[in-house]
């Protein structure tokens, strides 16, 4: 396939903002966003998904071609846990950038939120909303979840929170060190108070036009923790003391 055309990947765990920037690099009317890939070949949503589910190289090769006039981006969650699974992509993380490069898509936007937290407490209200994104001026109802500490389920994991808070921190490491020239954002510093500087920075990665997208997304989880967690205390109490104290 002749590369004309940019190949962008956002890597991420899943509530960081990924699909915010994606939403804003896509009003780039040379960008074409499809989105989390390999989340539609899992559910079987995308077209003929079963036929590829073991050929990740011919679907993004066979996504680039049917969209070869536009710039591409692909959100991948690149964790055992999630879309690097046994029973999805089965590889490692310098599997998957290989992966990538095959199919010509060789820039990398590693979307990095520190709470870890946050963001599991992100995804369990995702869960029990129905709902993962609201649109600019939506608010989100005010319920209560439960973060069991003993036994956490995040994807394909079943163990203690601080285990999972532990691979995540492995995890960011070997993306950093496997993809060093990769674009890192973070939420905190990047997204959560004005995402026009995470946007600017990309901007400049992908040598982007001056035209400034709209934000048509708004922050999902407003609470404060102990608003919506039911067992807040048992949480303090398990992070108390250890290097994660600080995200309570």
């Amino acid at each position: 396939m002749i590369k004309l055309t940019k190949g962008v990947t956002l890597l991420h765990f899943g509530r960081a903002g990924s699909t915010l920037l994606a939403t804003m690099i896509s009003q780039n009317n040379l960008f074409y966003n499809d989105g989390e890939v390999f989340e539609k070949v899992r559910t079987g949503t995308l077209l003929l998904s079963s036929i590829f589910k073991t050929e990740p190289e011919r679907i993004l090769k066979k996504r680039r071609q049917k969209f070869f006039y536009r710039d591409y981006l692909v959100s991948i969650k690149p964790i055992p846990e999630e879309h690097l699974r046994d029973n999805l992509l089965n590889m490692s993380y310098p599997k998957l950038i290989q992966t990538l490069k095959s199919a010509n898509i060789d820039k990398y936007i590693i979307i990095k939120r520190k709470n870890y937290l946050l963001q599991v407490l992100s995804g369990k209200l995702a869960q029990e909303w129905k709902k993962y994104h609201f649109r600019e001026g939506e608010k989100a109802e005010s319920i209560k979840v439960r973060i069991d500490v003993k036994d956490f389920r995040f994807g394909t994991f079943k163990g203690e929170l601080i285990d999972l808070f532990k691979r995540f921190d492995a995890y960011y490491d070997e993306m950093i060190n496997e993809t060093p020239k990769a674009l890192l954002i973070t939420y905190e510093d990047d997204i959560e108070h004005d995402p026009f500087i995470a946007y600017d920075k990309i901007k400049s990665y992908l040598n982007l036009g001056k035209e400034r997208p709209k934000i048509i997304l708004s922050k999902s989880n407003t609470f404060k923790n102990e608003d919506v967690i039911e067992n807040y205390e048992d949480v303090i109490k398990y992070l108390r003391g250890t290097p994660y104290e600080w995200m309570l």
